[in-house]
């Protein structure tokens, strides 16, 4: 999330309405020289912060019991307890990132409002300070 921020920050700004930018390098230029680095590139890292916890812990401890879960039946069953084919495997992957994406989505939200504050005019700013 640190790393990868100010992209999102430049997406949403460049994918919002009443963007002027004409790239990459301008939006990323103009955000900068407008709002710096903290208030500008920045803007909203928190929710980033927020929203890739929720949905690493989620789909990462939800694949892990449903694994866990799958090992026990075969164990039950009297088979290896690793013997779970690629396509269970793949259903587990899914669920979890599913539900994980779910949970995820209103630090989404957040993300995008906040990155997205400082090119409203001043009287419609909500001035978020954090998630």
């Amino acid at each position: 999330a640190t790393v990868c921020h100010p992209l999102d920050v430049i997406r949403v700004q460049m994918q919002t309405e009443g963007s002027t930018y004409n790239g990459l390098n301008d939006a990323a230029t103009g955000i900068y020289k407008k709002d710096g680095l903290k208030d500008g590139l920045y803007a909203g890292v928190s929710a980033a912060y927020l929203r890739q916890w929720l949905y690493g812990s989620c789909r990462i401890g939800i694949y892990a019991y449903l694994l866990e879960n799958a090992q026990n039946e075969n164990v039950k069953a009297g088979l290896e307890k690793n013997a779970i084919s690629l396509s269970s495997k793949m259903l587990m992957g899914l669920t979890s990132g599913g539900i994980g994406s779910f949970i995820g989505t209103p630090s989404e939200l957040a993300l995008v409002r906040m990155g997205n504050d400082k090119k409203l005019p001043a009287e419609q700013r909500r001035n978020y300070k954090g998630v």
